[in-house]
């Protein structure tokens, strides 16, 4: 998210939006967005309906210890719906 914030060049398209998705409760969201000057909505998706359709709801380790949570993607989508690109660690 601070890349999106800090490598912004000039103006969007029209139709372009940027959406933070997190399965955090809403409330700090608006704290956060202050707080680190987000220029974009953050949203939450309690119901991980989201996450899991763009299989970022994985298993994780941490410290040895294996659960399952949010990796953090950022996906490209056109207009349409189809994914353009997609940033992560694993793709």
């Amino acid at each position: 998210m601070y890349d999106f914030r800090d490598h912004q060049s000039g103006p969007r398209d029209k139709n372009t939006v940027v959406v933070g998705v997190s399965m955090d409760s809403a409330k700090p969201y608006g704290n956060l967005a202050a707080k680190f000057d987000l220029p974009f909505t953050l949203v939450a998706n309690f119901n991980k309906q989201d996450v899991s359709a763009y299989g970022v709801y994985v298993e994780k380790k941490n410290y040895g210890c294996s659960y399952v949570g949010t990796e953090r993607t950022t996906f490209l989508i056109y207009e349409e719906g189809k994914v353009f690109r997609v940033f992560s660690k694993r793709r």
